[in-house]
């Protein structure tokens, strides 16, 4: 990235010395787009639609509603009363009554406390979810990311609709926009998807499935089964272990809760970059009272989506002023310069590369499975890294994150291999799969791979044409 009129004003603030980290630093974040974000969160959705299509599990999409939207609609309904999600970590009070009672503020003392629970949420305020917060409708201008989050969900409602000759049949994702509609809901189990486009810290992850968890407890979802799947864009591993940890304290027995996502974030702790050095220049220019200037919850995350705001969770370096000592950040109010989101959405969409990324090479070697290294990666074909992954006992969610393609590349890819019948619908090697890589290195099938590409490219203009050999199943 070429230094733009913005980033030059912004690095003649620093000395001599702290310009080149800070310029190096800054080349250390990681840009995406809003369209990879929205392509591969529709995918996953359209995923859900047919696991569900024609069973009896309802299935519900919200995108995450962060805590500063709810407690701005506290302050416009100041009379009503908030609900302390302490009531969840009570399983003393639902063996004695049967069911989770709704709490307040002075009803807290009558519980015991989990001694588990961390002490800054045992008096956590929140609201149960489609009690009076529908998380569609409460959304603004104010509002961050969420908001696009909310046109990818109505965009898969309106694409997953079924014409049939008597007219439209409706999208197996339901509309809870409102009340009326609340009480149209079907009885039987609910999977219920939290659409995240990054978990940094996973605090306000946490906020919204108390939501979640209150209204199964004492409101609307009350009495029924939801299996809660939150689909993330990408995440930190800190705040997957929040989320994690906080489940495994309720007491909720109509209620579980699994984690899915695509890419791992990025971070500051991280880098190749002089940490001291660093963190003593976010330390200098950021919020004395936070974190050390890491951002919210001391992620110090380095992913920025490009087109909404950026994230709190980056360091303060970059989105924090310091008006006594006249500092201004490159992100001010989080937002993304034009001349510098111009140029990041001028950049040539990434597409896979061949990578191999360390920890899939380490497991080869280690099952001795080296030579298949070797293989010739085709750009935008991750097939052979897929079918590695399987094989050396890496699962479906966590291959996805290594092979680092979009995850719709990923599901066309994967969709060959079981083709091929190299692959199981479980993502696990078929004993054709396990040939295929193990006899990879023989010299014969090598030699073969080897003539019958040079053949392709000198004789045939099908560059993008996928070669395999007689012994690995033919031409492609």
């Amino acid at each position: 990235m070429h230094v733009t009129r913005s980033l030059r004003t912004w690095l003649e603030q620093f000395s001599d010395d702290e310009r080149d980290l800070a310029m190096a630093a800054f080349q250390e974040i990681d840009f995406h787009s809003t369209d990879r974000v929205t392509s591969d969160l529709s995918r996953v959705i359209l995923d859900y639609v047919e696991i569900v299509r024609g069973s009896d599990t309802q299935l519900i999409i919200e995108a995450i509603l962060s805590k500063e939207d709810v407690m701005r609609l506290v302050s416009n309904n100041p009379s009503s009363e908030m609900n302390y999600i302490q009531s969840l970590f009570s399983s003393e009070l639902v063996t004695k009554y049967g069911v989770i009672m709704p709490m307040t503020k002075n009803s807290q003392k009558l519980l015991p406390v989990n001694p588990q629970l961390n002490r800054s949420r045992k008096l956590s305020p929140t609201r149960s979810i489609y009690d009076d917060v529908f998380p569609s409708t409460i959304r603004d201008s104010s509002s961050g990311s969420e908001k696009y989050l909310d046109v990818v969900i109505r965009n898969s409602r309106m694409s997953t609709r079924l014409k049939k000759k008597r007219g439209w049949v409706p999208s197996p994702i339901l509309d809870i926009s409102n009340a009326q509609k609340l009480d149209e809901l079907p009885t039987g189990d609910l999977l219920f998807i939290l659409l995240v486009d990054n978990i940094a810290s996973g605090t306000q992850a946490v906020d919204f499935i108390e939501m979640v968890a209150l209204s199964l407890s004492i409101g609307p979802l009350r009495g029924k089964t939801v299996h809660l799947q939150v689909v993330a864009w990408t995440a930190t591993l800190a705040g997957i272990r929040k989320i994690e940890e906080w489940y495994k304290c309720i007491d909720a027995p109509r209620f579980t809760l699994e984690i899915q996502y695509l890419n791992e974030t990025k971070s500051f702790k991280n880098t190749s970059l002089d940490r001291k050095s660093l963190f003593d220049l976010f330390a200098k220019y950021g919020n004395p009272d936070s974190n050390l200037g890491l951002g919210f919850g001391g992620a110090a995350t380095r992913s920025v989506i490009v087109g909404n705001l950026c994230p709190n969770n980056l360091p303060d370096l970059f989105i924090y002023h310091q008006p006594k000592i006249k500092y201004y950040p490159i992100f001010e109010s989080r937002e993304i310069p034009p001349d510098i989101k111009d140029q990041v959405l001028a950049m040539p969409g990434r597409s896979f590369d061949g990578t191999i990324d360390p920890k899939l090479r380490l497991a080869v070697e280690t099952g001795k499975l080296r030579a298949a290294l070797t293989r010739p990666g085709m750009k935008g074909d991750p097939s052979w890294q897929i079918l590695l992954c399987a094989v050396v006992g890496f699962g479906r969610d966590e291959g996805i994150r290594i092979v680092g393609a979009s995850y719709d590349t990923f599901c066309r890819a994967e969709a060959r291999l079981r083709t091929l019948e190299w692959l199981t619908d479980k993502f696990a090697p078929t004993e054709a799969g396990l040939h295929v890589v193990r006899t990879y290195a023989e010299r014969k099938n090598r030699a073969d791979y080897a003539a019958s590409r040079h053949y392709m490219k000198r004789r045939i203009d099908a560059s993008q044409i996928t070669y395999y050999p007689s012994s690995l199943r033919g031409v492609r």
